[in-house]
């Protein structure tokens, strides 16, 4: 093989491997913002099921109209 396609080669598998961890680091950000995503949905449905419960367990919020539970 020459010095010119050696070069050539090299330069190959450099732009390759460099364009393969550029992806593999799209791929990382997008997974971490997912579950960071997801975190703060989560954090956000289990705030509101306290809310609504908190809301159920007084009787009323702000003219909703919860009823109070019945007792048993």
């Amino acid at each position: 093989m020459t010095a010119r396609a050696t070069r050539n080669l090299d330069r190959e598998i450099a732009e390759s491997l460099a364009h393969s961890e550029a992806s593999i680091a799209q791929t990382e950000r997008e997974r971490q913002n997912d579950g960071r995503k997801s975190r703060r949905i989560d954090r956000e449905s289990r705030e509101r099921t306290r809310q609504e419960a908190l809301r159920r367990r007084r009787g009323w919020d702000s003219g909703r109209g919860y009823a109070p539970l019945p007792k048993r």
